[in-house]
């Protein structure tokens, strides 16, 4: 209702409190916070060791001065393959971080199909074999015309 010169009389309305809200809030925003510095410190801590084994393990391989065991070849390439997979599991990780915070920007690029399958059967082989398994994954490729 208003009076004759327009103005209300009275008004309706609700009032909350909002303060639990707003900490809820500033919680939130700091658990981002510390995940991100989590995320950006477990990449750089893991990454660089990780980065250090494949160098090291690929120029054991490259290496033709040195005598090595088909065995032993075949365990660096494992142990290679392995720590390349383990750092696309980290990359994956950071990327998904950045997914929520909206910064991840799409790269699309050629890959090689056949190189991935042959990783995929490697490392199934190491865990076939750390089971006691024979071999039960083979790669069979065929050429493109």
């Amino acid at each position: 209702d208003n009076n004759n010169g327009g103005s209300p009389i009275y008004s309706i309305g609700t009032v909350q409190d909002i303060s639990d809200l707003k900490l809820a809030k500033e919680r939130a925003e700091e658990s981002d916070r510390l995940k991100s510095s989590f995320l950006a410190n477990m990449s750089h801590e893991i990454r660089t060791p990780m980065n250090a084994v494949i160098g090291f393990t690929d120029l054991m391989l490259m290496d033709d001065t040195t005598q090595i065991s088909k065995d032993h070849r075949d365990y660096l390439e494992i142990i290679r393959n392995s720590g390349k997979l383990l750092l696309t599991l980290i990359n994956d990780i950071l990327d998904l971080s950045k997914v929520e915070a909206g910064q991840l920007e799409l790269v699309i690029k050629p890959f090689c199909l056949s190189e991935i399958l042959r990783t995929v059967e490697s490392n199934a082989q190491a865990i076939l074999a750390r089971k006691g398994r024979q071999k039960m994954v083979e790669l069979i490729t065929t050429s493109a015309v």
